[in-house]
């Protein structure tokens, strides 16, 4: 659904992204706003925030699966996960108590480009969580039963993704469209591969990758850089150093011409469908307006499909990371009917991009999703904290967030003609369900 703002709202929204992260200050004896330094090869940026109370810490583990094989996909997110297990000073379930007595909220996230660790809690008990969030990084006890038990967890959940038709077509058509690309293993791991990870590969795993080299520490919130150096320098700091340099992982294979299938026959009542397509990378200049194209089109599938009863679930996703995917994702009992609607509506997409006329819902689909949501995401401590460590990876400095937010002319025509048809001739396509309902579509 595009919901509409106010004209007044708008012109806000244009003008407030650009004047909400102040440029570092320099300047002996004092701490800055936003600032970044090394502890020990470890990359911090810290913002400090003395109007919140609250305090985020966020530790990227860089790499995602560029780290990993076929055989050990899963690995890393076993380490972290088994880390929860106990440590040094906190054995067994004794860190979970005492960061539940802090009242902070932990955050452990396994995506493609890097891991995520860390919590959001008050700036008062920020001692407290740390010390117990540090060590399970730099002193995880990871023992065999420990391992074993949050493997039998993973195993479960990926055997899950594969009894789920459409995250079972989503790990089909990743591994598919995208082989010999990192982005094809699934950083979660498949029970094939978590059954082949032995307990030593865990503990070997930890001691050679948790690495300052391979880290980077985002802290926003109420405290001074004085007070976190302290806690880096008798935690974290202690790590070994290490020799991983952070790169983009190489670009996602193209597929230009006749599209690719790949075609699951299973015997369900509703068929899923699935399109993904390479998008332009965050630093490309079609790069919102691409994914302005992408959500109108999104909301176009949905009414086109959804109009004549064919599908109840009709979307175009966007998955968004160093070399983000976009495509349309559906599920229908007449897989040739809403397949052919899909490609209908993006050619009429493609032509209003052609044409250069931008319908006046585009921009106020520009205001709502994007400026708003932006406006909405650096109003947190965790949301500032994100956008600080993707300006750091994808534009090289983390001043250069105004780079990764969206400008005025998103909308403009000229804009959206360089963005139109950027998938048209790319996409491939995934098929799960009964064949016989797909009457020469292929």
């Amino acid at each position: 659904m595009i919901r509409l703002f106010p004209a007044v709202t708008v012109a806000l929204l244009a003008i407030a992204p650009q004047t909400r992260i102040a440029p570092a200050r320099t300047g002996a004896g004092s701490d800055t706003l936003l600032v970044s330094y090394l502890v020990n090869g470890l990359r911090v940026i810290q913002q400090t925030d003395t109007t919140t109370p609250l305090a985020t810490v966020r530790l990227y583990l860089l790499g995602g699966t560029q780290q990993l094989t076929p055989r050990t996909a899963g690995l890393e997110a076993l380490v972290l996960r088994a880390s929860e297990m106990g440590s040094g000073h906190y054995p067994g379930i004794e860190a979970s108590r005492a960061l539940a007595r802090t009242g902070a909220f932990e955050d452990v996230d396994i995506g493609k480009d890097w891991s995520v660790v860390g919590f959001d809690g008050f700036a008062t008990d920020l001692d407290s969580a740390w010390v117990v969030f540090a060590d399970r990084l730099t002193h995880p006890t990871l023992s065999d039963s420990a391992i074993e038990l949050v493997r039998s967890r993973m195993v479960s959940a990926a055997n899950a993704r594969y009894l789920d038709p459409e995250t079972r077509l989503e790990v089909m058509a990743e591994s598919v469209f995208f082989a010999g690309h990192p982005y094809a293993l699934d950083p979660r791991g498949n029970p094939t591969s978590l059954a082949l990870i032995t307990a030593e590969d865990v503990r070997q795993y930890a001691r050679s990758q948790l690495v300052t080299s391979r880290m980077l520490l985002v802290v926003v919130g109420n405290l001074t850089r004085a007070h976190l150096s302290a806690l880096l320098a008798a935690t974290l700091g202690q790590l070994p150093v290490g020799a991983y340099t952070w790169t983009e992982p190489p670009p996602l294979p193209v597929h230009e011409g006749r599209a690719q299938w790949v075609v699951q026959q299973l015997s369900l009542p509703t068929t899923y469908l699935l399109g993904y397509c390479p998008a332009p990378d965050p630093s490309s200049a079609i790069y919102w307006a691409f994914r302005l194209e992408n959500d109108i089109y999104s909301s176009f599938l949905f009414s086109a499909v959804r109009g004549p009863g064919l599908s109840y679930a009709a979307w175009a996703p966007y998955l968004d990371r160093a070399r983000p995917v976009a495509g349309f994702e559906m599920s229908t009992s007449a897989p040739d009917k809403a397949f052919k609607i899909a490609l209908d509506q993006l050619e009429i997409f493609d032509y209003v991009g052609q044409s250069g006329d931008v319908p006046w819902y585009a921009k106020h689909q520009m205001a709502a999703s994007y400026l708003a949501g932006m406006i909405e995401t650096q109003s947190t401590t965790s949301g500032k904290a994100e956008l600080l460590a993707r300006a750091q990876l994808l534009a090289g400095d983390y001043r250069r967030i105004s780079d990764l937010l969206p400008r005025n002319f998103i909308a403009d025509g000229a804009s959206l003609k360089n963005s139109a048809n950027y998938c048209r001739s790319r996409i491939q396509y995934a098929y799960l369900g009964d064949t016989a309902r797909m009457h020469g579509g292929w």
